[in-house]
């Protein structure tokens, strides 16, 4: 939610509007490689599961012993899925939540070829359902305040663009630079996954996607340009930009979102935030030694002085992430690459969740939601 396993995702400096994967963690079953772990678990394993033959292409015994500890994991942990009543709740919620990932990119891709114009409503639609859920469970889990990050900020600035000053020649090339640089880079950063029966993943994909994509929309699919002081025809490439209108400029809406934030976090919350116990995107990056800017900090003993690094980094993360802007406003093919690139990163996170970690941590969810309710039974 960022949502990745691992890679970058604490060096993101501009936020990713979801947790660390280290927070979620906690709500979830990790896996253990201790084979007596699963030697509790009662498992009757057969000792013919796996042949003897297939191991005579490696003749390393220690290879073979790892080997069949391995299956024997695996095998026990299907054995007491399959003798367990599977919570059905559980499942149908996870069925409902993948069948809408899934319609909505269906949807979505119906929308862009067909009336991209249109993709405004789509866009509002989505966001209708995703902010308040994620609202809502945010709030159970203490992590609302990664609400006010900077992509949360980004979206609201492109609905303004979109339905209240979409001749605002100002507003409409920074929610291009910001929707097109910092937000789906952030994917790559925080390595977001497009995980269909995950609600918390796929909200944290549609937050750094929709804006690039509907202001891909308005900067190429406008029915007629003319009356747009910026524009000097009817065809998008009669619209001008410099790079101080896609770069430097926008910095300006960025600093006023992140004196805001401080404000809000550091100032007038900061107590509240500290005796209840919010999680910020500041507060984890700062008392995370996995994260950069923890590191760097690591030595300060001045809260203030390591706010001011965090902010610091931000900042820079957020101009660098500018500086493409100017060859993709002037280019459709390079706005589309430059999109369609990361919304594949996402996907492929997606398919390395659901290959390396979904198959053994659903299983054991699974396990610990049935136990629940037998315990409760």
């Amino acid at each position: 939610d960022g949502d990745g396993e691992g890679g970058l995702t604490s060096s993101s400096a501009g936020g990713s509007g979801s947790p660390p994967v280290s927070l979620r963690k906690q709500s979830l079953v990790e896996d253990d490689d201790d084979l007596d772990y699963w030697n509790e678990m009662n498992f009757e394993v057969d000792s013919n599961f796996l042949p003897d033959d297939i191991f005579d292409i490696n003749p390393a015994k220690l290879w073979k012993d790892k080997a069949k500890q391995q299956a024997i994991r695996v095998k026990g942990r299907l054995d007491k899925i399959r003798k367990s009543k599977e919570p059905p709740m559980i499942k149908l919620r996870d069925k409902f939540t993948y069948l809408f990932g899934v319609a909505s990119i269906m949807v979505m891709s119906y929308v862009l070829g067909a009336a991209p114009e249109k993709f405004v409503y789509l866009y509002t639609g989505l966001a209708l359902i995703l902010m308040p859920y994620r609202l809502i469970t945010y709030r159970k889990l203490k992590w609302h305040y990664f609400m006010f990050d900077f992509c949360y900020f980004a979206n609201i600035l492109v609905m303004l663009v979109s339905y209240c000053f979409p001749d605002n020649a100002f507003l409409f090339k920074s929610c291009f630079s910001f929707s097109t640089g910092p937000l789906p880079i952030a994917i790559l950063a925080w390595r977001n996954s497009f995980v269909f029966h995950s609600m918390d993943k796929t909200t944290s994909v549609f937050i750094h996607m929709l804006p690039p994509l509907q202001m891909y929309c308005m900067r190429w699919y406008m029915s007629d340009y003319s009356h747009l002081d910026f524009c000097s025809g009817s065809e998008p490439e009669s619209c001008e930009a410099g790079f101080l209108d896609l770069t430097v400029y926008p910095m300006s809406l960025y600093i006023i979102w992140q004196t805001l934030y401080y404000v809000k976090t550091e100032i007038i919350s900061a107590e509240k935030v500290q005796r209840l116990g919010y999680v910020t995107s500041s507060s984890w990056m700062l008392g995370s030694e996995s994260s950069i800017v923890g590191r760097v900090t690591k030595g300060i003993e001045s809260r203030q002085l390591k706010v001011f690094v965090f902010m610091m980094v931000q900042f820079l993360y957020t101009f660098i992430t500018l500086l493409p802007m100017l060859i993709v406003w002037r280019y459709r093919i390079a706005n589309e690459i430059f999109v369609l690139c990361f919304m594949a990163i996402s996907i492929w996170n997606g398919g390395n969740f659901y290959i390396e970690v979904f198959s053994m941590r659903y299983t054991q969810e699974l396990l610990k939601r049935q136990g629940e309710q037998d315990a409760a039974s």
